[in-house]
């Protein structure tokens, strides 16, 4: 049975930082791992915590970069060819995801608007 999506749902972002400090307890390097899953209340905050992470750059460019790292982080999890995909080879797959989710997007109600004036002029 398909779980039930409440109206209100409660998101939050599980993130581990990882120091590497001196012996004088200086910071020398520092990495953040977003430690959530991939169900829909860790995708919803996630995909929100790097929107609101937008700095100057414009938000359509940073809304596919967005979704382009949370595809290759996903496409990670599940597929070892994904995990030694180079940059060019990810982005060429990530531009035929978004080109075919807009010609399904464009394309159904398109389809559907013709056939209803075909069968109006039958």
């Amino acid at each position: 049975s398909r779980k039930k999506i409440p109206k209100k749902l409660k998101c939050s972002v599980d993130i581990l930082s990882v120091f590497k400090t001196s012996m004088k307890g200086e910071v020398l390097e520092h990495e953040d791992i977003i430690m959530n899953g991939f169900d829909i209340d860790d995708v919803i905050s996630v995909y929100n915590l790097l929107m609101a992470m937008r700095t100057t750059e414009n938000a359509i460019s940073w809304y596919f970069d967005v979704n382009s790292a949370m595809t290759r982080s996903e496409l990670t999890q599940y597929s070892d060819d994904f995990k030694v995909a180079g940059d060019e080879e990810f982005n060429n797959y990530f531009l035929g995801v978004v080109v075919r989710n807009f010609a399904f997007g464009a394309g159904i109600p398109l389809v559907l608007y013709v056939l209803f004036k075909i069968s109006q002029q039958l």
